[in-house]
């Protein structure tokens, strides 16, 4: 099972956003995001939650996404 940066970067990546664009649009710096995608921090479930929402995601879609 994929942890939560894990699935932001799944998510950005399907979404052709870069670390830097993220962190700008959702309101957070670039190295927040760079150290929740390389596991140094891990994010909240809400920010997990409200990046996938702000990238038009649900958890589930990620998950599967994920999987394959």
């Amino acid at each position: 099972m994929a942890n939560g940066g894990a699935l932001i970067k799944i998510a950005r990546k399907a979404r052709e956003y870069s670390q830097e664009k993220l962190a700008f649009n959702y309101g957070m710096s670039k190295g927040t995001v760079q150290n929740w995608e390389a596991g140094r921090t891990a994010p909240s479930f809400d920010d997990v939650i409200g990046v996938l929402d702000f990238l038009h995601f649900d958890i589930a879609e990620v998950m599967q996404l994920a999987a394959a």
